[in-house]
């Protein structure tokens, strides 16, 4: 039986397709970081640093990203891989530019089948086509998109065979591009010996609001709950020495003050060292105190140079996901490879500094710490595992074992000797600390993070003016050699 559709709903039909395709699709959200795997490369991040307005066309100015420009030719603050810049005019028209500010055209408000010359060289020429509209799930969200489609031709307007032409973008109406290529290597950037290779890159995350991946932070890095347990394997060596150091971390206690994380752990450790033909082993227990405040070098987006004033170079954060969960990466995992970059003088290019041997990638996973690494070249041998955690309730991993004969323990010293009186206290602090201790610095902070007041310790007793604090809470964090102990202190 044949079924009839009244005149009424094919008319509202038709007015449905016909918004659909004249929506003004986005290229960006200029308040909005976003984070793109690409088919070949770690993920990239783009962000809007900076915009300017001329007449009817609005250029946004893009996150600069390590940028490399000949074979040894790097720029830490080079153009982003997306192209230094985008240009919208008010009918929606963008133009993305490449390496050498040569001008792609990308039309948002084409129609389906609407073809048009988006790049054009004497030799050669890109023509676009939105080859579909519809609907598709965007970072969990559907939306509408348009996916746009490349050809190569020659000067003689043929078609030829290029790269290009196996590639796509797609563009949405609320997230902006939802897939993309690297313009800033469009259609085929060779700079020198160095190649960029075209390639596709999917939007994977975005903030504001938070959808998909986020780049990993310091602090959740070291976002941890008492009861967790860390348990880590690390190994040092070559040709005639082993060591082999088995530790077993347990938060007891997280305090926070401000934008500063104080954490107190309890530390197992148990190392077996092989020097020549003598093997020792030792084992301890300990309590000591952790802080942890942001670090704008380590939370720098993916694609941008970091310091790694080790070396009084520059390196770059690569980012990925791991079965521990997210997952931020240092540096390369290759031997013989670029492991930074460096300049001389006032030279704008830095070179790359190539190392041979052990020299691996750092692996940092939220809320599981880090650096975690694998590395063995030739006799050298550097590992330093996550075997076990548990954490909210979730166990992974073979937990260590640290059953030993008990007379081999060392319990080191304890934090508990220290003494602060009265607290909460007024004008005048009285600190006694242990005989034999360590420590010779007492540094103090606001509920902020910030450091209020450094002191040089020589004695064991002594009395601490207060009169220049506000009244509120800090910390304490006594320092020397050994163990970094925290108090708090109430101020009236």
């Amino acid at each position: 039986m044949s079924m009839k559709i009244p005149a009424y709903t094919v008319i509202l039909l038709l007015i449905m397709i016909s918004g659909l395709s004249a929506q003004n699709y986005r290229v960006l959200q200029p308040d909005r970081t976003t984070l793109y795997q690409g088919q070949y490369e770690p993920i990239l991040g783009m962000r809007v640093d900076s915009v300017t307005v001329s007449g009817s066309d609005t250029t946004y100015h893009l996150l600069k990203n390590l940028q490399q420009m000949d074979v040894l030719c790097f720029f830490i603050d080079g153009p982003s891989w997306l192209g230094e810049k985008i240009t919208i005019d008010e009918s929606g028209e963008t133009v993305f530019f490449n390496a050498f500010n040569q001008p792609v055209l990308i039309k948002t408000l084409a129609v389906l089948n609407e073809e048009w010359t988006c790049f054009n060289t004497p030799a050669l020429s890109i023509h676009a086509t939105v080859s579909s509209i519809g609907i598709s799930d965007i970072l969990g969200q559907p939306d509408s998109i348009k996916t746009i489609t490349f050809q190569a031709k020659d000067a003689g307007g043929e078609n030829i065979s290029h790269e290009v032409n196996n590639l796509s973008i797609v563009l949405s109406k609320n997230t902006g591009i939802a897939k993309t290529l690297n313009f800033y290597s469009f259609p085929d950037l060779y700079l020198g010996f160095a190649s960029q290779m075209l390639q596709e890159f999917t939007l994977v995350g975005a903030d504001n609001p938070n959808a998909g991946l986020q780049n990993l932070t310091w602090m959740q890095v070291h976002n941890h709950s008492p009861g967790d347990e860390l348990h880590t394997v690390q190994i040092n060596g070559w040709a005639y020495y082993q060591q082999r150091i088995e530790k077993i971390a347990r938060l007891l206690n997280k305090s926070v003050f401000g934008g500063m994380v104080v954490y107190e752990w309890e530390n197992k450790v148990k190392i077996s060292t092989q020097d020549g033909g003598i093997n020792t082993f030792t084992a301890s227990i300990d309590t000591i105190t952790e802080s942890i405040s942001p670090d704008a070098s380590f939370d720098v987006l993916p694609g941008v140079a970091w310091n790694f004033t080790e070396w009084d170079a520059w390196n770059i954060l690569k980012m990925g996901t791991g079965i521990h969960g997210l997952k931020k990466i240092q540096g390369r995992e290759t031997n013989c490879m670029i492991k930074g970059f460096q300049t001389m003088g006032s030279d704008t290019c830095f070179n790359p500094i190539i190392i041979c041997g052990c020299s691996p990638d750092h692996d940092y996973y939220e809320g599981l710490g880090g650096p975690y690494y694998t590395c063995g070249s030739g006799v050298d041998a550097y590992r330093r595992e996550l075997v076990y955690y548990k954490k909210n309730g979730n166990e992974w991993g073979i937990p260590l074992d640290f059953t030993v004969n008990t007379g081999t323990i060392v319990r080191k010293e304890s934090d508990e000797l220290i003494s602060i009186y009265p607290n909460p206290a007024e004008d005048f602090l009285n600190i006694s600390l242990p005989q034999g201790n360590t420590i010779n610095t007492l540094t103090i902070y606001n509920r902020y993070g910030q450091e209020n007041g450094r002191h040089q310790i020589t004695g064991n007793d002594f009395n601490l003016s207060l009169k220049n604090l506000s009244p509120g809470i800090y910390l304490l964090r006594f320092s020397g050699s050994g163990p970094t102990i925290t108090r708090h202190l109430i101020k009236k």
